[in-house]
């Protein structure tokens, strides 16, 4: 006997959606701090102008990339490889 998967109900709806909005601006905010520490580090270090505003934009986009590898090889049923799972954890160290 097999069990059908229970139809969402409209309070399911809403928690994914207040779930999805939550995230969303918890990403924004660490996404922020992120870039303006990294922009002030660069930039004490001797970086000056677009450079110091580039690399911040350069790890976080690399750690986004890898993210979104690693989500469409789970969603395929394929195996990730070593390199976005590294890019992704040297990205956050």
């Amino acid at each position: 006997m097999t069990r059908q998967a229970p139809v969402p109900q409209r309070a399911d709806k809403w928690i994914s959606r207040a779930v999805g909005a939550t995230v969303a601006r918890l990403a924004g905010i660490a996404g922020a701090i992120s870039y303006s520490h990294m922009r002030q580090l660069a930039a004490a270090h001797g970086d000056a102008d677009w450079h110091a505003h580039a690399i911040p934009l350069s790890v976080d986009g690399v750690e986004i990339v890898a993210s979104l590898v690693l989500l469409a090889d789970r969603r395929a049923g394929r195996r990730s490889g070593g390199l976005p799972w590294a890019a992704l954890t040297i990205g956050t160290v």
